[in-house]
């Protein structure tokens, strides 16, 4: 009886939230809504398929929805007091991460999704695929609301990459990591001076908080390529190029932040740094099994020099691997295919070079290119399997994805498309 009565309540909650946000839409994106949506459901529940019967519950998500359950089953007044007033009752000692802060602050979050969908996983998929759709989906109407011509680059990195649409619809950190680069994401929007705004800047707020809370190192990387954007978004407005003495104060400036920022936590502490990327190597290499993919690092220790000797594979491995001839199941054949399809695409930007055309860059997409060769590169030498890698990129993914979309080839085949077919056609 109590499966049908959250059966129902999940039914209300979907259709409510999904009518809700398609009576807004305009034609061409109420053709590809619902479309999307199954994608996003489908990859939900094949989250959960994945981590019960395909791993037979070995890995987190197995003991995070245990803690949501638990959770469930307190009584209301408990679980108030566990989210609200620092668990004065004890309830946290019944859980598995209870001594985990960054995956305790998750199930905090998403602890109010299993009293709709009750202790049923395939439900709780259901809601978290859902809700995590109509974030994207309104993200991804405000950007092709602002910027037409991207709209199928758009299209591809918000909804059809693979790896992101798998990871970021499951009951995971990755999850709320997506949710917060959304809320981040209406920083593209406050061009103006408004009530609007004051409520896009909280949602901004809010977002930087869940992902420093559950993935701090993103926080902390945007925040100082937000900083670093600003100062020099400023200095081009004050003429900086020809007053020296103001770019040397602006360089100052973002030093000194920059350093202040490496001391908000141990880990990025200058001294510890490349340690600490060691150890969670060693931790990552320890628990994986023989017959995972992994990346065998030549001679790799926590100095400077192995770091760099290793960085090329690292690049290579994160955005390239599996390939192809090494995929033995039906997931690692789809990242493989993934990789192969973006590397296509960044072929096309070689190429481009070798014949000395020009590719016009602005100072944003730099800055992504060093996101992403930064990130993606720790990423892979602290986490050697690829696995778990394809799964940790989550806030890499759709920028790298963006980069390769933006290459000849892939602005040939938009062109194509939208000549040869009609979802939208692209403006001039």
């Amino acid at each position: 009886m109590r499966l049908y009565l959250h059966l129902l309540i999940v039914g209300i909650v979907t259709i409510g939230i999904c009518w809700l946000q398609f009576r807004a839409l305009d034609q061409v994106k109420r053709r590809l809504y619902f479309p999307i949506l199954i994608l996003k459901l489908l990859a939900g529940v094949g989250f959960v398929w994945f981590y019960t019967i395909h791993q037979k519950g070995i890995g987190d998500f197995t003991h995070i929805f245990s803690d949501l359950k638990f959770l469930y089953q307190l009584d209301f007044s408990s679980y108030l007091k566990f989210l609200f007033l620092n668990d004065p009752e004890g309830v946290s000692a019944g859980l598995a991460y209870q001594n985990n802060l960054r995956t305790l602050f998750f199930i905090k979050i998403w602890s109010p999704l299993v009293w709709v969908s009750g202790p049923y996983k395939w439900l709780l998929a259901v809601v978290s695929a859902t809700i995590n759709f109509s974030i994207l989906f309104n993200v991804f109407s405000q950007f092709t609301k602002k910027y037409p011509s991207k709209f199928y680059p758009l299209l591809i990195v918000f909804f059809l990459v693979p790896t992101h649409v798998f990871w970021t619809s499951g009951i995971t950190k990755e999850n709320l990591v997506c949710i917060g680069m959304c809320l981040v994401c209406q920083l593209f929007f406050m061009d103006k001076i408004g009530t609007q705004n004051v409520f896009r800047a909280i949602l901004v707020v809010i977002g930087f908080y869940f992902v420093w809370k559950v993935k701090y190192y993103y926080a902390f990387v945007w925040g100082l390529f937000l900083v670093f954007y600003s100062l020099y978004q400023f200095a081009i407005n004050q003429k900086a190029g020809s007053r020296p003495w103001l770019a040397f104060v602006l360089s100052l400036v973002f030093i000194g932040i920059a350093y202040f920022a490496t001391r908000l936590h141990p880990n990025f502490y200058f001294e510890r740094v490349i340690g600490v990327i060691y150890d969670s190597y060693l931790q990552f290499h320890h628990v994986s099994d023989p017959d995972d993919l992994l990346i065998h690092y030549n001679n790799w220790s926590p100095t400077g020099s192995s770091l760099l000797l290793n960085y090329p594979k690292a690049l290579i491995s994160v955005f390239f691997r599996p390939f192809i001839w090494e995929a033995r199941t039906i997931f690692e054949l789809i990242v493989a295919l993934e990789r192969i399809l973006g590397l296509l695409f960044l072929s096309s930007y070689l190429y481009f070079f070798k014949k000395r055309r020009p590719i016009k860059l602005t100072i944003l997409d730099v800055i992504w290119i060093i996101y992403c060769a930064l990130m993606g590169g720790l990423f892979a030498l602290t986490t050697p399997n690829l696995g778990t890698l394809s799964r940790y990129i989550v806030g890499v993914t759709p920028v790298f994805w963006w980069i390769l979309l933006r290459s000849p080839l892939a602005r040939w085949c938009f062109d194509w498309v939208s000549t040869k077919q009609s979802i939208v056609k692209l403006p001039n």
